[in-house]
């Protein structure tokens, strides 16, 4: 028989815990998705002490302490810490970061992500604070409910219920805030870190 060697593959694998944000970003990465629903999904992880993974060899279920391997066609199987420990190293990229390095430099304008984040073409980025003429969101602003037009609506009109005239710096102030580019090609405004990413030193700045 000829001899081969195994070619190396660098993976991505997060060890399973009972901490609720670790189950939270395993159940989103493989579900591809944010959950509507996942404080219960989580509470049922945690009743039946571990996750049921759909694989190419069947239904498996990984354990608590289990790691959860992202294999090279983007399919999920588990794997016992003992089998892991002795099959993978741990691999330190020389550019990653902490999470006060990666929020200071999204504050620049730049884009930050982990590089535990399984899903394709994550990061985040803020938007940057704003004025807008307030004649400008009651007219054309779509992303507020007309309920909150409508509030503003009453600066410019006058007691005969007309339109009167409105000043340069007649302004609306939006803050600043977070937002994540998701799996799913979706943009989350107001996005939140967990424990598990204010904690994490495998930020990577993007730009």
């Amino acid at each position: 028989m000829e001899k081969f060697r195994k070619k190396p593959v660098m993976i991505e694998a997060i060890q399973l815990t009972n901490d609720r944000s670790v189950i939270v970003e395993i159940l989103e990465t493989i579900a591809g998705k944010f959950i509507d629903n996942i404080s219960s999904e989580v509470d049922r992880v945690i009743i039946q002490g571990g996750i049921n993974i759909n694989t190419l060899e069947g239904t498996m279920k990984a354990n608590f302490n289990d790691y959860i391997i992202k294999g090279i066609n983007g399919e999920f199987y588990p794997c016992k810490p003992d089998i892991f420990e002795k099959t993978y190293d741990v691999v330190k990229l020389a550019y990653t970061c902490t999470f006060g390095d990666a929020l200071e430099a999204v504050k620049q304008g730049k884009r930050a992500a982990r590089v535990g984040w399984n899903g394709k073409g994550m990061f985040i980025f803020m938007r940057p604070a704003d004025e807008l003429n307030v004649e400008f969101v009651v007219d054309k602003m779509k992303s507020l409910p007309q309920s909150v037009k409508d509030y503003y609506l009453q600066d410019i009109i006058n007691e005969k219920g007309e339109r009167v005239s409105v000043e340069e710096n007649d302004n609306v102030k939006f803050t600043a805030y977070l937002c994540m580019k998701a799996a799913d090609g979706s943009i989350v405004n107001g996005w939140l870190a967990s424990q598990t990413d204010m904690l994490a030193e495998d930020w990577v700045i993007l730009d």
